[in-house]
């Protein structure tokens, strides 16, 4: 078995899924930890009674949740890109303009096309020449033909995924911490404070997400180019 072609898949595990959701947990208990410390530890001794009592079960467990959690808000977030690019090809009314300057995937292609256009002009042309919606087949072949070119791509694209699992887990718990209708008395400031500092961490999220979309088709371009220059002659 070659190990060199799971270890970026499992790091791309780690990094877009089992982080993000991690982090989203813990930042979820904390508000809950302050405002209603009865209610919360009593809720953490009812899980812990129902858990396992061995650490190295208790530890997978935990991983398997922010795995979980990852995964889902990753999902979602993707799913509602999809449904924006899906907007904006089939409603006539849907703000065209918003969606290629806000849309993952409209940025992909943007920089994609980008970063094409810098290497005509350097007279760097690909003579199998695909184009931003090949992505996925670009990774595959990049991965499978260089796979420390791969690997580069694999951490890129983790990174993308965790952008947009944060970025969609902040909203989320924002809008919940604004509009929670359970508050005690005296704690409706403390919560809306975090809520709008969660709000400031989804922007930040979605800030550092288009970075990365930026580096990732960047990335597809070059090593592309760098593949299509080192192939043999047909």
């Amino acid at each position: 078995m070659n190990m060199t072609l799971w270890v970026p898949q499992i790091f791309y595990d780690l990094i877009g899924r089992v982080a993000p959701g991690a982090f989203l947990l813990c930042w979820f208990a904390t508000p809950c930890a302050c405002l209603w410390p009865k209610l919360f530890h009593k809720a953490v001794k009812m899980l812990d009674a129902g858990l396992p009592q061995q650490a190295p079960l208790r530890f997978m467990l935990a991983i398997g949740a922010a795995y979980f959690v990852g995964s889902l808000l990753g999902g979602l977030w993707k799913a509602c890109d999809k449904f924006s690019d899906l907007l904006a090809k089939k409603c006539p009314c849907y703000n065209k303009k918003l969606h290629a300057r806000f849309s993952e995937s409209a940025l992909f292609d943007q920089r994609f096309n980008e970063a094409r256009a810098a290497l005509a002009k350097n007279q760097v042309n690909l003579t199998r020449d695909p184009g931003p919606e090949l992505n996925a087949h670009m990774y595959d072949a990049i991965r499978l033909c260089y796979p420390k070119a791969g690997e580069r791509i694999a951490k890129l694209r983790a990174e993308q995924y965790q952008a947009g699992a944060l970025t969609m887990g902040f909203l989320l718990l924002g809008v919940a911490f604004w509009c929670v209708p359970f508050l005690p008395k005296g704690h409706h400031h403390a919560l809306h404070g975090f809520a709008v500092a969660t709000c400031c961490l989804a922007i930040v999220s979605y800030l550092f997400l288009r970075y990365i979309v930026a580096r990732v088709a960047d990335a597809h371009v070059s090593l592309w180019a760098l593949r299509d220059l080192h192939a043999p002659e047909t």
